[in-house]
C-alpha cells in the first residue's frame, strides 16, 4: 500500500466558502466570518437561527 496522492488545490476545492473561527466567541460581542470568493460585487447572505428563523440579512463587503 502506497502513500495516498492528493493536490492542494483539490484539497482547497472542498473547503467551505465561509469559513469562521469559533473558538472564543463571547456572548454578546461581534462574530466575524471570511467568505472565499472570485467576485468583486457584496454577496448576499441571510444567518439563520438553530429553528431555521432568519434573524439577520446583509451583504459581504469585498
Amino acid at each position: 500500500m502506497g502513500w495516498a496522492e492528493w493536490r492542494v488545490t483539490d484539497v482547497m476545492r472542498r473547503r467551505p466558502q465561509v469559513r469562521v473561527n469559533q473558538l472564543g466567541y463571547l456572548a454578546d460581542r461581534p462574530k466575524q466570518a471570511t467568505l472565499i470568493s472570485d467576485v468583486s460585487d457584496p454577496v448576499p447572505f441571510l444567518v439563520r437561527d438553530q429553528g431555521g428563523v432568519a434573524v439577520y440579512a446583509g451583504g459581504s463587503r469585498p
